[in-house]
């Protein structure tokens, strides 16, 4: 018994350029017919590809936001703006990192914490630089004398302190000091006069 064969379908190409099949190709547009038919292949598996990293950047996305949501529910806010840090520096070369002035004051807290430690950690995370914070630090007004700047915020941390941890001893430490003149560059005066902070 004969079964009915089934109609063979033609292929898009032989479609687009209105013939029945390949028999009617010369041995030439055979060749050109085979190029075109594995280079539609490969344009198939791109499209599907694409598709499938769209897919996945979509996912990506939508689990970055919601980490960076929850990322506001950590228990210090500082964790917060490392992980950012972290997350905007990673792709890009250790000159092009950029950072705010919370970010800046982070690593400087940290540099003074401990040098070495800092040194590691900057070979692990994307920080700023020594010179960085040395600049920073340059901005900061320190004269001879009581300094009020740093009582007000001593008074401020005070505050949010309880009854029973506000019970502490204020000293001075003591420091060796040689006589000798510097030109402060920064701020173009020459350093080194006896100066008690009030005359």
């Amino acid at each position: 018994m004969d079964l009915p064969r089934r109609a063979k379908h033609r292929s898009s190409t032989l479609k687009m350029l209105n013939l029945p099949s390949k028999k009617n190709l010369t041995p030439t547009k055979k060749k050109l017919y085979k190029q075109i038919s594995i280079l539609q292949r490969k344009l198939s598996y791109e499209r599907k590809r694409v598709q499938t990293l769209k897919s996945r950047l979509l996912t990506a996305e939508k689990t970055f936001s919601t980490f960076m949501g929850n990322s506001k529910n950590f228990r210090h806010p500082v964790v917060s703006h490392f992980l950012r840090c972290q997350l905007r520096n990673a792709k890009k070369h250790p000159k092009g990192f950029r950072f705010t002035l919370d970010e800046k004051l982070m690593a400087l807290a940290l540099c003074k914490r401990s040098g070495k430690g800092y040194k590691c950690l900057s070979q692990l995370f994307a920080l700023p630089s020594r010179k960085t914070l040395t600049t920073i630090l340059n901005k900061i007004p320190i004269n001879p004398g009581i300094n009020a700047m740093l009582f007000n915020h001593l008074q401020d941390t005070c505050k949010l302190l309880k009854a029973e941890h506000k019970h502490c001893i204020l000293t001075f430490d003591e420091m060796t000091l040689e006589a000798a003149l510097h030109w402060n560059t920064a701020h173009d005066i020459v350093e080194g006069f006896v100066d008690n902070g009030f005359e």
